[in-house]
């Protein structure tokens, strides 16, 4: 078997831990204005894998473009975006907090996820957390054997929470952080990033 790639991110490359504005979705609410700040996109295709960008938008770059993109036309797919013209990290709320009701939903009827972030870093490589091992695992070896660098087990983003929306999934789920270095490779290569997604439809699917 393959020994999979570990890396370990150092301080120079990983971001601090972003603070978050708001603890919930209820404070964000109550000052943020669903159409002028944020969008909500749910599309519930009656599928048992689901996928879900909940920085998406302006908040991390290149995650709803993926999330869309791995979901395809018949995969359910969540987006919580920010639209506003500056400011978007005030609408970042870390994934074991994010409780918008219409992403709890969907996760409650779906039976396996994938959730799509960014993290900065120069390094151009994918962090792999999540509860769901055998998933994480089957995604990581694939990564790996499309020649992307992999980080896994993913410390830094462990996502073991059940609270994390990811988890709130009957069979829980994989968290994919995306480096910032990569984000904007996959933005201008376009061919790269429909491997990308092609290769974690396949997993899922």
């Amino acid at each position: 078997m393959r020994t999979l790639l570990l890396i370990l991110l150092f301080s120079g490359t990983a971001h601090a831990a972003i603070i978050d504005t708001y603890a919930n979705f209820q404070e964000l609410s109550a000052a943020q204005a669903e159409g002028r700040d944020f969008t909500v996109t749910v599309n519930d295709r009656g599928s048992r894998f689901g996928v879900f960008a909940i920085h998406g938008g302006k908040i991390e770059p290149i995650t709803s473009e993926l999330a869309v993109a791995v979901a395809g036309e018949d995969l359910n797919l969540y987006r919580f975006e920010g639209i506003k013209a500056d400011g978007n990290l005030a609408l970042h709320i870390t994934s074991a907090h994010f409780d918008e009701p219409r992403a709890l939903a969907l996760a409650a009827k779906t039976e396996t996820c994938v959730s799509t972030h960014s993290y900065l870093s120069e390094e151009k490589a994918i962090c792999v957390g999540g509860a769901n091992v055998p998933l994480m695992e089957k995604i990581a070896r694939a990564l790996q054997a499309q020649d992307f660098t992999v980080v896994y087990p993913c410390v830094k983003f462990a996502a073991k929470s059940r609270q994390n929306i990811v988890n709130r999934c009957a069979l829980h789920g994989a968290q994919l952080e995306i480096s910032t270095a990569l984000a904007d490779e996959l933005a201008v290569d376009h061919s790269r990033f429909d491997r990308l997604a092609s290769l974690l439809r396949s997993v899922l699917k």
